[in-house]
């Protein structure tokens, strides 16, 4: 009798290990999988600040400026994310990146967005430059805690071009995108020169694209895509906040390998210019 049962356990046993493989086949797996989608911790702010600083970097043209981030490195070569309204068109841009090293750069013309985004690259032979860590948009809310960095201009010439980290919170988000792609509204100031730069939460993940300032001085930037506008009282509330254009617009390129196979490897002239600053 006891050796019945014996047997018994052994094939109930032998027959839930085969059920179990069945329904988990690669148990690693599913657990590498579950532990990436665990949520990044805050950061500091001082911390918040160096990491966002390395990432970030500013897109040069003649006596001018905007800002850009790395999102994507191809063995030495950078890809760089900046607003299609930073880059001058017919002028050739520089990069510099927070070693205050700057590099030549030539604009990713293969692909076009249509949005106000642009993708440039820059090579590096002898510096690895960190790159940014994005994130899906749609999970901000109202009220969640953003930060945008960049390269404002400034009337005092010793501030000016410096680079600068500035807070605030989401406040609108927008069911439509405005011509350009901006939905996400924020109450961080966005001064002239960090159009470009990223817009990153807590965790300093990438979550948006800096590139409309408050208070617009001429026209109205306040058009969605299909042509329509929004009232005068809704244009005020607009009005006082800065827009991103969000993460979703660019996301499948970095989690693909297209942007890897745009390079222009004949016609790339990216090298190091110099390691002055500005």
């Amino acid at each position: 009798m006891n050796l019945r049962l014996i047997i018994l356990f052994a094939c109930m046993n032998g027959l839930l290990a085969i059920l179990t493989r069945a329904v988990n086949p690669n148990p690693s797996i599913l657990t590498q999988i579950t532990s990436s989608r665990k949520p990044q911790q805050e950061l500091s702010i001082d911390r918040l600040q160096q990491q966002s600083k390395l990432i970030t970097v500013k897109v040069l043209s003649n006596d001018s400026w905007g800002s850009g981030f790395i999102i994507q490195q191809q063995g030495q070569v950078y890809i760089v994310l900046t607003n299609e309204h930073v880059l001058s068109p017919g002028k050739q841009h520089r990069i510099q990146t927070a070693d205050g090293r700057i590099y030549s750069s030539s604009l990713l013309r293969s692909i076009r967005f249509n949005d106000d985004l642009a993708l440039i690259q820059f090579r590096s032979a002898s510096i690895v430059y960190p790159v940014a860590i994005v994130k899906e948009a749609s999970t901000l809310e109202v009220g969640n805690r953003v930060f945008a960095t960049g390269f404002p201009f400034d009337i005092n010439p010793s501030k000016s071009g410096k680079f600068e980290l500035t807070s605030g919170k989401i406040s609108d988000l927008l069911n439509q995108p405005l011509v350009g792609g901006y939905q996400i509204g924020y109450t961080n100031n966005v001064k002239r020169g960090m159009s470009g730069g990223p817009l990153l939460n807590i965790q300093g993940e990438v979550v948006g694209v800096n590139g409309m300032s408050k208070y617009p001085l001429l026209g109205n930037p306040y058009v969605f895509k299909d042509g329509s506008t929004v009232s005068e009282a809704r244009w005020q509330e607009m009005s006082h906040l800065s827009w991103a254009i969000p993460t979703s617009k660019f996301l499948h390129l970095v989690h693909t390998k297209r942007i890897g196979e745009l390079i222009d490897k004949h016609k790339d002239s990216s090298t190091e210019a110099s390691a002055r600053g500005l």
